[in-house]
Parts: C-alpha cells; sequence; structure tokens
C-alpha cells in the first residue's frame, strides 16, 4: 500500500458552509492506465468515513513497513489511534468551511455488503485553505494533507490524477497561485544541510511542480488525529508549488515558450490537444455576448436595472455627491450609486491567475528601486528639469537621504493594472493555437483609490447572476479591503508602540471617503479595536503634525502623541498642493513615522522609472538571483513597449518615420505624470508632424494595446442602463512591508483585485475617469 505522507500540525473545525458544489459532485472521470473499470473523483460522503479511515490507517501502516530506517515495533505505534479517532477527524475535515476531502472510487465489482453499494474507495485526499501564507514572504496557499491511495493500486497513476484535481480544484474555488504540503518519509536532518536526500516520495512531488522550500520541522505525534507516527519517521519537509505559472514553468516551460514564439508547436503536444486548446479560444469568443443574450426583453431590462440599483445601495456600491456643497460639508448624507457594468465581464481565468502570480515578484521589484537612489536620481534628473512637482520630490529625496532615512521600514500599498491585449495573439501553424496577451498599464503606490468598490461589484453581480439564471461560481472571491488594512496593520505593529495613532491623508473632496472607512472598520476589527485612526487633509496636517527634531517623531500637536503610521491617499493631487502641504510633507518624510507613500515610492513608479524598466536588461539589474529568472521573464511579458523621443539619432528618426506611415500602431503620450491627453490615429502622425524638438522630448511613444471586448450594459446615476462594448482594466492589490536599509522583505503579500471596465477603452484609447464604470470578473 503506498502513502502520499503529507500533513497538517493543527486542525481546525468549522460548519460546513460551501458554494455550488454539492457533496456527491464528481470532479472527474478516468480509465487508469491498462484498466477496464473506470475511476471518478469526488467529493466524500458520510457514508464513505468508515472506509476512508480504514484506508488511511492502513497505508501509513503498510508504507511503515516499507522504510529502511522503521522498525516493525515502531510500525505498531501506527495501531494506536483508534480507528473511530480517525472517523471523526474525516467527518471534521469533511465539514471544514475552507477545505475538502476528496475520494478516488471505482464501480468495478467488490465484495458484497461495501457500504457503497458495490463500489470501492481507492484513496483519499484533503486540501484546505491557508489563509494566513506559507512564510513572511507569501499569501494564502492551498495544504494538501493527508493523501493516501491502496496499495494495490499504486502505480496505475490514480494518486498522480488525484492530486491534479485537487490542485484544480483548489485554484478554481480560492483562486490560489500556490499549493503546499509537510512531505513524510525523509530521514533526521543533518545540521547545515538545507536540503536532506532526496527520497522517492519527495522525487513523486518533484516530478509533479513541486519545490523544495528547505523549511523542515518535526511532526508532532500528540496532534495528529487520524494516524500515530513513530519517532524516527516525524521529519517532515515543506514542499510548495506555483499552481497559476505551473503550466509555463515545467522542466521544458523556457524552451516551450520559445517555440511557441516561433510559431513552432511545442515538442510531445499533438495536433489533437492543439485542435483542443483551439476549439476551448472558440467557445470563449462565444460567450462574449453573454450579458446581451441574458436579457429578452426591454421590459426585463428595466426591472434587472431596478433591482441592481437597489443592490448598489444596498452593498454600499455607492459615492459621495459630487456637486461642490456636498463636497464642502463633511456631515452630507447625500450619496449616489457608483457607475457599475450591469453583469460581470468574461475575463480568461489563465490570464487572471497569471496576473496574480506575477504579483509579488513586481512588489519586490518596485521595492528595490525604491531603494535605489542613485538609479531614481538618473531617472528622474530630466524630468526634474521641465516639471516643477518632480523638481520638489527630488529635492525633498535628497535631503532625507543627506539626512538619513529614520524610519527604514517602508510599507508599499500596490496596485498593478492590466489590459487583455488583442495584439499580443500569437497564431500557432495552420491557426491551431492563439493565446491573448496580458499587458501592464501602470504600477501604483500608496494612492489606490476604489478598494472596498469591487469587491461591493462583486456581491452586486452574484445576485445579478442569479437573477437570470446563470451559475455565478465563476465570479471570484475579493478580499481587497482585508489586505489594505492587513498591510496597514502590520506596518503598525513594525513601529513598536501600542499607543502611537494612525493617520489617514485625505483628499479635501473626500471622493475615496466609503473606500478610506471600510479600510479603517477593517483595520479596528484585525486590532480588536486597539488603534485610533485620524483623518485629515495635506492642508490640515501642516496645522495638526508636528516634527520632534530631537528624535524624529511625528507628533499631534494637540497632545504630542506619536504617530506610527501615515497612510496618505491624496498624493495624486501634487500639483495644486500649497507650500503648507508640502511642509506638511517635508516633515512626515523625514519623521520615523512608517509610510505607504514616499518620494521614493513615488518616483520608482513615475512614467521615466517605467520606461527605462522596459529596457533589456534592466530589470535584472534589480532581480540577479537564479531562483528570480522566471519571474523575470515573467514580469517582462507583461510591460508594454515603450520608446522616448528626446534622441535625434537615426533610430529615434527612424521610428518617428514609422509612427507617421502606423499610428494605428502607437500611442503619443505626455511624459508629464499629471498630463493625461493622448493622440492616436491621425492625430498621432499630425502631431509628431508639428512638435518641435523640446515638444517632442516631452513625450513618449508606446505600444497601441487593443482591448478584447465584450458586450454589457453599463448603468450610471439617473440614467439607466445603456448598452456597449467594454474593455476590462484588471487591477491586482497587494502589500509589501519592507527595510530599505539593507532591502530585506518583511512581508510580501497579494490578494483582492478591483476590475474597472471602459468603452473608451474598447476602441483602444486610454480609458477617461469620467467613461469608466465599477466591474467585476466572471472566469472563463
Amino acid at each position: 500500500m503506498f502513502i502520499y505522507k503529507t500533513f497538517l500540525c493543527v486542525l481546525f473545525v468549522f460548519p460546513q458552509i460551501f458554494h455550488s458544489n454539492t457533496a456527491n459532485e464528481t470532479l472527474k472521470r478516468f480509465k487508469p492506465r491498462d484498466q477496464k473499470d473506470e475511476v471518478i473523483i469526488r467529493l466524500i460522503r458520510d457514508e464513505d468515513i468508515d472506509e476512508t479511515a480504514e484506508i488511511i490507517q492502513e497505508s501509513y501502516l503498510q508504507d511503515c513497513l516499507k522504510i529502511k530506517h522503521a522498525t516493525p515495533e515502531q510500525c505498531k505505534q501506527m495501531k494506536k489511534v483508534p480507528l473511530e479517532r480517525t472517523r471523526m477527524a474525516l467527518s471534521k475535515f469533511k465539514a471544514e468551511k475552507d477545505g475538502a476531502l476528496l475520494v478516488a472510487e471505482t464501480t468495478a465489482p467488490t465484495e458484497a455488503g461495501s457500504s457503497n453499494g458495490g463500489a470501492r474507495l481507492l484513496g483519499c485526499i484533503r486540501v484546505k485553505l491557508n489563509s494566513h501564507g506559507n512564510t513572511k514572504d507569501n499569501g494564502p496557499f492551498a495544504q494538501i494533507g493527508p493523501f493516501a491511495t491502496r496499495d494495490d493500486v499504486h502505480g496505475l497513476g490514480i494518486g498522480k490524477m488525484m492530486l491534479e484535481v485537487t490542485e484544480e480544484y483548489a485554484v478554481k474555488r480560492w483562486n490560489v497561485c500556490e499549493m503546499g504540503l509537510d512531505a513524510h518519509g525523509i530521514p533526521e536532518p543533518v545540521k547545515d544541510v538545507v536540503h536532506p536526500p532526496m527520497t522517492p516520495l519527495l522525487e513523486f512531488y518533484e516530478k509533479r511542480g513541486y519545490r523544495r522550500i528547505g523549511k523542515t520541522n518535526w511532526f508532532d505525534p500528540s496532534e495528529s488525529n487520524y494516524v500515530r507516527i513513530p519517532n524516527p519517521l516525524t521529519h517532515l519537509e515543506r514542499m510548495m508549488k506555483d499552481t497559476c505559472l505551473a503550466k509555463e514553468t515545467s522542466r521544458k516551460g523556457t524552451k516551450r515558450r520559445r517555440e511557441e514564439e516561433k510559431g513552432k508547436a511545442p515538442e510531445g503536444e499533438s495536433s489533437g490537444k492543439r485542435k483542443q486548446m483551439h476549439q476551448q479560444h472558440d467557445s470563449t469568443e462565444l460567450i462574449r455576448n453573454y450579458a446581451a443574450e441574458a436579457v429578452k426583453s426591454e421590459d426585463e431590462l428595466a426591472e434587472l436595472v431596478e433591482a441592481a440599483v437597489d443592490l448598489a445601495h444596498e452593498f454600499g456600491l455607492i459615492k459621495r455627491l459630487s456637486d461642490y456643497e456636498s463636497r464642502r460639508r463633511r456631515t452630507t448624507d447625500l450619496a449616489s450609486i457608483q457607475p457599475f457594468c450591469l453583469f460581470p465581464s468574461p475575463f480568461p481565468r489563465s490570464l487572471f491567475l497569471r496576473a496574480i502570480a506575477v504579483h509579488k515578484g513586481m512588489q519586490k521589484l518596485f521595492f528595490r528601486v525604491s531603494c535605489d537612489y542613485e538609479f531614481l536620481t538618473e531617472a528622474t534628473e530630466q524630468l526634474a528639469k521641465t516639471d516643477k512637482t518632480y523638481e520638489r520630490m527630488v529635492g525633498l529625496m535628497d535631503q532625507v537621504r543627506r539626512e538619513g532615512q529614520k524610519q527604514p521600514y517602508t510599507l508599499l500599498l500596490t496596485r498593478a493594472d492590466y489590459v487583455m491585449d488583442n495584439n499580443s495573439i500569437t497564431e500557432q501553424p495552420n491557426g491551431q493555437q492563439r493565446q491573448f496577451g496580458l499587458k501592464q498599464t501602470g504600477m501604483t503606490i500608496g494612492t489606490l483609490g476604489s478598494v472596498a468598490m469591487s469587491p461591493r461589484a462583486t456581491e452586486v453581480h452574484r445576485q445579478m447572476l442569479q437573477k437570470v439564471g446563470m451559475d455565478a461560481s465563476n465570479v471570484p472571491p475579493n478580499r481587497a479591503v482585508n489586505t489594505m488594512a492587513r498591510g496597514l496593520f502590520n506596518g503598525w505593529l513594525r513601529f513598536g508602540d501600542a499607543e502611537a495613532l494612525v493617520v489617514f491623508i485625505v483628499s479635501p473632496e473626500d471622493k475615496f471617503r466609503f473606500d478610506e472607512r471600510a479600510i479603517e472598520n477593517e483595520l479596528q476589527q484585525i486590532s480588536d479595536g486597539q488603534i485610533e485612526v485620524e483623518r485629515m487633509t495635506s492642508e490640515e496636517a501642516f496645522a495638526k503634525l508636528i516634527l520632534d527634531e530631537s528624535d524624529f517623531t511625528l507628533r499631534r500637536s494637540s497632545d504630542r502623541r506619536a504617530v506610527a503610521l501615515v497612510h496618505s491617499s491624496s498624493n495624486g493631487h501634487l500639483p495644486e498642493w500649497t507650500d503648507d502641504e508640502w511642509e506638511a510633507r517635508r516633515r512626515i518624510e523625514r519623521s520615523r513615522a512608517i509610510k505607504t507613500s514616499t518620494v521614493f515610492s513615488d518616483l520608482s513608479t513615475s512614467k521615466a522609472v517605467q520606461q527605462l524598466l522596459a529596457q533589456p536588461g534592466k530589470i535584472e539589474q534589480f532581480m540577479r538571483d537564479e531562483e528570480e529568472e522566471q519571474m523575470v521573464e515573467t514580469i517582462r511579458r507583461t510591460f508594454v513597449e515603450q520608446w522616448p523621443l528626446e534622441k535625434e539619432d537615426e533610430p529615434t528618426r527612424q521610428l518617428i518615420q514609422r509612427a507617421i506611415a502606423n499610428p494605428g500602431l502607437f500611442v503619443l503620450k505626455a511624459q508629464n505624470e499629471e498630463e493625461t491627453l493622448n493622440y492616436v490615429d491621425e492625430e498621432l502622425s499630425e502631431k509628431l508632424q508639428q512638435f518641435t524638438h523640446e515638444e517632442r522630448a516631452a513625450h513618449e511613444l508606446r505600444h497601441r494595446i487593443q482591448p478584447v471586448t465584450a458586450k454589457n450594459f453599463l448603468v450610471r446615476p439617473l440614467e439607466g442602463a445603456v448598452p456597449g462594448d467594454v474593455a476590462v482594466e484588471l487591477g491586482i492589490f497587494g502589500f509589501l512591508l519592507g527595510d530599505m536599509r539593507d532591502g530585506s522583505i518583511v512581508r510580501n503579500t497579494q490578494q483582492g483585485f478591483i476590475a474597472r471596465s471602459s468603452t473608451k477603452l474598447a476602441n483602444g484609447t486610454e480609458k477617461e475617469k469620467k467613461d469608466e464604470v465599477y466591474d467585476s470578473l466572471n472566469l472563463i
């Protein structure tokens, strides 16, 4: 009998609350190699508990007897756990809220009296969401254990299939990008040896994409609810698998991608499989119009819009009224709905998971860029000469650098924005495979905005799909607010003063008031009400915050209470700032307070820096480790090609002539961060011919993204619903807490997203704030 020994050291019990899956759902049907009888993999039922308990206990015993350094006496300890205790443990696993227990079953004839009416169970596997993360650098992941199969089916591929189905199940249900397990079977570790010798069990997992991360621990037999492990066998090794990139990062992954880019069919890939992938793409095309087809009449549309507006109010998908009087009075109770799509827009699951998978690497990259003073200075030198805002920011960075950073820790609250690009489609021979690209449209740190709106749009959309009789299980959960609050809580803890307060620097217009309140409330829940939060505008901060020059503590002027953390959500208004507001920021930057937005992080996401990072070899300057090589390639593939225009050399002249002749391939953008005017098509061609050298140098050319569109209905205040073709911009949220002295990372976490759609974006031009509407995703 063979056992895939994986363990969870601490077991939690929850009541069963699950989505659309039912207890008898079949997840997979297949025929094992050289077998005539079909095997199904499904969720466990109550009547399976007894047989599953016997499989686990017998599997551990038989496998123990095969281990060279185990004695029969030690293996007998396996039987010291009563079978009833194992049954109780399995019942608890089945009832977990964020977990599942799967079994493999054959319908081959078996002995009479089977609890499953003649069917025979062949193995079981448990998977559970670990929302706390694997290490300080990892976010939530799905953990496997226990996992066992009968000895007489070893070698038939049943265990491999169970593992694959479990991984797919976890990715679809929880949108995790990592699987984890604690593998048993390695001998006691040798001092200073990070990876003990590979065993057959570890090789089994390694062949299926799991990597040894060097974290080992001892399994405490007293904590086991389902089996007793002999002491010499209780050493475990943590293994992890990146499920989001697994299809791209197999052993032949790099070679495979190069072959795909050249238009050559990858080795070992049959024409049947390529045909299947093409058919999958065609099916994707068919559902682009699902939202329009879901509404059968004008009357039904009116009823759906009325229901959606009510839901928007119920779930808080609302905003302050935009008139001046409402903005001026903070006590106003006037609000209206936010603009939103009537249904969630279709979006490829593979691209969604790719955006999630790359985000922690993206955060690490921009954190390291923000730590590189020389690089930031060089990158923004020309920009500081022509832009007064950047001149002041670079000057403030220089001052902080000269004085020495009084607070080495920085907290990056981030959002990376992406669009699905039609221009990035790659065709295989005979049109047998097509793949959309994922292109980054921006990286934002600190001033994120609308964090709470997308989760609320998600809730509205789940209800709307159900109203038209459609499945809502492919609308992914969204915990963006919790992510931002956990980031703030980690920053506050790192400051080390339980009496210190948190300051939110907010916009005077309060356009993000409901986002800030949601994050503030979540922060209070996480901290059990320990943290005092005070909101103030940047103008009010000048009067309310003082800098203690003796130790550079930022204090509230009214009671001289220390400020642990400053969260800024209004730095987007820099050109309009008064001298007093700039002085308030200077105090904050020079202080010991931990900040979610610094001049270093703001400059790291400037157009000038992102333009440099898009050049060959620049990402490698900040990510040199061997294990980061694949991440470098993945990040680079998301970058949009861009070209500066300040030079008078031949390559620049040829580029300009190409853009004039083919304006549909480019976007002409201003270098100024606050300038949102962009030129496309004939206007781009005209501007390039009219610009002086100085005007041209103030702009850049970018690859023009051709977004993939879908039909939907746009709901705006007092306007009803308007049909239109929209394109989705996907934003991925996360936070990173790091030490700028040595570049070390305390926490690097990704969770949550925002989806915003636009008809302007669908037309291939830059979206405008007034045009965009809130959205969520229907993953396909």
